[in-house]
């Protein structure tokens, strides 16, 4: 904790709670991260096991490489791999919000049953 010029105590840098949207910048980023640089790397890995060896030039680096010019074409499947973590970081937040959702509570007195 840092000490205020009059003693008394106030938040430093690591005991604040960060604002939402750093968090949300932060998470986007990292997950943006993950979909252009990891995921590509396991579809090769996963291409190499399932297919054999890739067909393009450059193996990991050309596969890579390729993808990257097919999102910088604005190529559907080449967005959709590389926000694919982000995407489904969301859906699963989203989907827990709803089913953290509280019910409505009926009146059990107001039944046909207890009156």
């Amino acid at each position: 904790m840092a000490y205020s010029p009059a003693g008394q105590q106030r938040a430093g840098p690591l005991t604040e709670t960060p604002a939402p949207w750093k968090y949300e910048l932060v998470l986007a980023l990292s997950l943006l991260a993950v979909g252009f640089l990891l995921v590509p790397l396991g579809v090769y890995w996963a291409g190499r096991l399932v297919a054999g060896d890739y067909a393009g030039d450059g193996g990991v680096w050309g596969l890579l490489l390729a993808l990257w010019g097919d999102a910088g074409r604005g190529q559907l499947s080449a967005w959709i791999l590389f926000l694919a973590p982000y995407l489904v970081v969301q859906l699963m937040r989203l989907s827990w919000v709803l089913l953290r959702r509280p019910r409505a509570v009926t009146d059990l007195t107001k039944t046909e049953k207890y009156q």
